[in-house]
């Protein structure tokens, strides 16, 4: 489980970007739902492509932000939105069609991303993070849920994290995050409710 020290570490590191991260992706999703709605297309029938398209957008909006210590991640094939702050790493992907976390799947690569095994031998400074993001198109406003996992887990399975909090855009409001412990060994915020975090891009990263 997450120690406090840990997470005061985490919710530190993660203020810089909690501003900027909202704001690429409040205008990479309009941009996207622009494009696609422009030309006649069906949101909910290209969902996986209007969720690309919001990606680089993101990805291009991020690059030009000051965003502290954080770095985008160098531009790969598979469009993946990844950020670096030192050894720390936050890797956005979508919920699945359920709206939980995805799993990591056959991809090895991810599969150690996800058990997280720096954790315990660096310390909070070396996290490998998840933000599930989605996009509310009636009130125009993105959520990303923060996660830590530490193992992999199979669609359908109890996703294995230790940590787990709603990132909020004001960075002032993670000092106000209160976290409890669970019977699962993860820890969570008092005021985090779960939601269905569907929207309207279907699953993938």
């Amino acid at each position: 489980m997450a120690t406090e020290a840990e997470r005061e570490f985490i919710l530190a590191a993660l203020a810089p970007i909690c501003e900027p991260l909202h704001e690429a992706l409040t205008k990479g999703s309009e941009r996207a739902l622009d494009h696609f709605k422009r030309h006649d297309m069906s949101v909910k029938d290209f969902a996986p492509f209007v969720a690309h398209l919001t990606r680089g957008h993101v990805i291009d909006i991020l690059s030009n932000k000051s965003l502290g210590d954080w770095r985008v991640a160098r531009r790969r094939p598979n469009g993946q939105a990844l950020l670096h702050n030192g050894a720390m790493n936050l890797r956005l992907l979508r919920p699945n069609h359920e709206g939980a976390i995805p799993a990591p799947g056959p991809n090895q690569a991810r599969i150690d991303y996800y058990r997280n095994p720096n954790r315990t031998l660096f310390g909070p400074a070396s996290s490998k993070l998840i933000g599930i993001w989605t996009f509310d198109e009636e009130i125009g406003q993105p959520e990303v849920r923060v996660v830590r996992p530490i193992g992999a887990w199979k669609n359908g399975q109890k996703a294995r994290l230790d940590l787990d909090f709603i990132l909020p855009e004001d960075p002032d409001e993670l000092n106000e995050l209160e976290f409890v412990p669970t019977d699962e060994g993860l820890t969570l915020p008092i005021a985090f409710e779960e939601g269905d975090g569907g929207g309207v891009y279907g699953t993938g990263g």
